[in-house]
């Protein structure tokens, strides 16, 4: 996108240079790009604030209502109690977007990957800082869950099956030592005082 508007400011004659890219015109046009996708999902909303920049309200739709949206160097952000708060503009009110949009895909994809493909939270918490998305937690993971190197990340390892219980375990009728094993040893010299003696041993083992 930087590059077509330096495109089109050399044939406007508006600039003409050459060289890598600035970071204020990458800047710039992420905020173009942000701009056209608002007139598209909300032209009237842009509008109606562009009417009343002088008092900062608007009648809009119940949907950005809670958001208090202002106007922003053209840009429709959300408002907020942060005016005076030294923070960057675009934290204290970022751009509001609508999650149905192709470029919301593109921007939970650019930024799933920037942090090393995280969990949904996580991706959610940093996007905020900078676009705010309604409905941001459904198309977050719907996308993410889309992820072939989350779902292995996160993928739950198998768990072996068990075998059925053998008969005498589970058939009524079958009480303890009715069927058992036995082992007998001896003998054993075992030393008591002066004499010495014999002993023998045998276990029972319930089957």
């Amino acid at each position: 996108m930087s590059w077509l508007l330096e495109y089109h400011g050399h044939l406007s004659h508006i600039r003409s240079r050459t060289g890598p890219l600035a970071a204020h015109e990458i800047k710039m046009a992420k905020g173009d790009v942000i701009r056209v996708v608002q007139r598209q999902v909300y032209p009237g909303e842009v509008e109606r604030l562009s009417g009343n920049r002088a008092s900062g309200t608007v009648n809009t739709t119940e949907q950005l209502q809670r958001l208090c949206p202002v106007l922003n160097d053209s840009t429709l952000c959300m408002g907020g109690r942060l005016n005076y708060y030294s923070y960057a503009q675009e934290l204290k009110h970022p751009a509001i977007l609508s999650s149905k949009h192709p470029v919301v895909d593109l921007i939970v994809r650019h930024f799933h990957a920037l942090e090393g493909h995280c969990c949904p939270a996580h991706v959610l918490g940093t996007i905020c800082k900078y676009y705010w998305i309604v409905h941001g937690g459904s198309v977050v993971k719907r996308i993410i869950g889309k992820c072939i190197s989350f779902r292995k990340q996160n993928a739950v390892p198998c768990d072996q099956q068990m075998a059925p219980l053998p008969a005498a375990r589970v058939e009524a009728g079958w009480f303890p030592f009715k069927q058992l094993g036995v082992d007998y040893f001896g003998s054993i010299s075992v030393k008591r005082g002066q004499g010495t003696y014999k002993r023998y041993g045998c276990l029972f083992t319930c089957l």
